[in-house]
């Protein structure tokens, strides 16, 4: 493979929407304007036809059926199914569990017919973390972290050709899985063309972008907006994603029934990304939970922060690691508390009641995001990976033998 060839590239997906902003929005379509061929293979929502062409990216979906292992299993037919229904140059998987097992197993059919492939593993999560905290058992979460190290390990040194980490902690980890591939961090940027709306008088619009769940914090959230709703009667506030689940709707509308509330939060259900600017712009303050774990902690930085800096929006993030307040506070582009409703109250009405250093922290997280969190930047490292493949992967057979 030549640095000028132009691949036929098959995206596989096993949770991500066909139209999440990473995969289409940015990746996808800058590998089209790059000249590639790009099939999506993503779950269907239950709105979309089975294949379809948008925006000249082939869209193929599936149906997520079942529960429990069988839904994973099934998961993995369709995507192994389909995969190998497409003469692929590349195959570019991104989630660890399905996604990659597949990819692999495509690439290696593709081989075995004696056409070249290769595979590039795209990490989204901090995936040893992301299985085990879903436990809580301590044993037990330590078991699953060593196990999928192991599993990442082994494909990452047998089958994959090039990492992409979405996350700046995670291009290390990598590395240190294995050193002899590429290893490139294209964090999920906005793309910033303009500046900022100048935004005066009072704090008016607390905003939450991305899944509204409770894995990200929602409850958090909500308990501090109820506090706030009542000394603030203008406040509002304002979400620019859906729920993650229906258990996250459900929770929501039982909160929303008990505190009289549901007038003074507006819901915006799925956003796309080209729709996003428009309702973050009515923002004032944009609140980043991260549960206190190490998979909350290793996702960094966080899509919604990039997300409010990008326009002009001062960031509150609840987060207890010392990076955080490094990258946020220490440069005055926002405020950092612990993973606390009360704490949280109390920082956002310092926030409100100080309307001038509010915005003062949104100008100086847009000058950051403009230097440092900026799609340009990383879609020419996107398109470096694939570059990248042009070389012969490296794959040891065996470690070296320390001589006495």
């Amino acid at each position: 493979m030549s640095d000028t060839k132009r691949y036929r590239i098959v995206k596989l997906c096993a949770q991500h929407h066909p139209f999440d902003g990473r995969m289409f929005h940015l990746e996808a379509k800058a590998l089209r304007d790059a000249g590639h061929q790009v099939t999506i293979i993503a779950p269907n929502p239950g709105t979309m036809p089975e294949r379809f062409e948008e925006d000249g990216i082939r869209i193929i979906t599936y149906e997520k059926k079942f529960r429990g292992p069988l839904r994973k299993a099934y998961t993995l037919y369709s995507l192994l199914k389909l995969a190998f229904a497409e003469e692929a140059d590349v195959y570019h998987a991104h989630e660890a569990d399905a996604a990659l097992f597949a990819g692999a197993h495509a690439k290696s059919r593709r081989i075995r017919k004696g056409h070249d492939a290769k595979l590039i593993f795209d990490a989204h999560e901090a995936w040893p973390y992301f299985y085990a905290a879903a436990v809580n058992n301590p044993l037990l979460r330590r078991l699953i972290v060593h196990g999928f190290l192991e599993y990442e390990q082994y494909m990452v040194t047998r089958h994959v050709d090039a990492v992409i980490t979405a996350h700046k902690l995670e291009q290390k980890y990598y590395l240190w899985q294995n050193p002899f591939i590429s290893v490139r961090t294209v964090l999920t940027a906005p793309e910033i063309r303009e500046k900022p709306i100048a935004r005066r008088g009072k704090v008016r619009v607390l905003g939450h972008e991305g899944y509204f769940t409770l894995n990200r914090g929602m409850d958090l959230l909500l308990s501090a907006f109820e506090k706030l709703a009542a000394e603030f009667p203008e406040l509002i506030l304002q979400t620019a994603g859906d729920f993650l689940n229906e258990n996250d709707r459900q929770w929501f509308d039982l909160w929303a029934d008990r505190s009289g509330l549901r007038d003074r939060v507006i819901l915006s259900g799925w956003v796309n990304r080209p729709e996003l600017p428009e309702l973050l712009d009515t923002m004032d303050i944009g609140v980043v939970a991260l549960r206190e774990d190490e998979h909350s902690s290793r996702i960094w930085p966080a899509n919604k922060l990039m997300s409010y800096a990008s326009r002009g929006i001062a960031p509150v993030v609840c987060a207890s690691m010392p990076l955080a307040k490094q990258e946020i506070e220490e440069r005055g582009m926002g405020r950092v508390v612990p993973f606390d409703a009360q704490r949280l109250y109390h920082c956002i009405r310092e926030m409100i009641l100080d309307p001038t250093a509010t915005r003062a922290m949104g100008r100086q997280a847009w000058k950051h995001a403009r230097d440092e969190w900026n799609w340009e930047r990383f879609r020419v490292d996107l398109l470096r990976v694939y570059q990248d493949l042009s070389a012969q992967t490296y794959r040891p057979g065996k470690t070296v033998t320390l001589q006495g």
